[in-house]
């Protein structure tokens, strides 16, 4: 069985937005996951001051991975806090299973 993921990234605005969306897709494949639907969302304005950033770039991944591959969204979350360039992420599991 798989369990799904969605995780959402706010990337600095003033960075190589395209190289950081890569990385991100890397780190999800290095742990075993596979992302099955990515949004670019853009240029956005945050609801609040996050870092001293009142906008961020956007960027949505849904990704799935076996349930043997325990803590998947702890260890992404881990690798994700190692790019300075993301502001802030969040990671929710699915209650949905395929």
């Amino acid at each position: 069985m798989e369990r799904k993921y969605e995780l959402l990234c706010f990337i600095k605005k003033d960075c190589n937005k395209g190289k950081i969306i890569k990385q991100i897709n890397q780190f999800i494949t290095e742990l075993g996951g596979t992302a099955f639907q990515t949004e670019d969302m853009g240029l956005r304005n945050l609801a609040y001051e996050v870092k001293g950033h009142k906008k961020a770039y956007f960027y949505l991944a849904n990704f799935k991975a076996t349930e043997s591959n325990k803590n998947i969204d702890g260890r992404l979350s881990v690798k994700i806090n190692t790019v300075e360039e993301i502001i802030k992420h969040m990671i929710i599991p699915s209650n949905e299973e395929e």
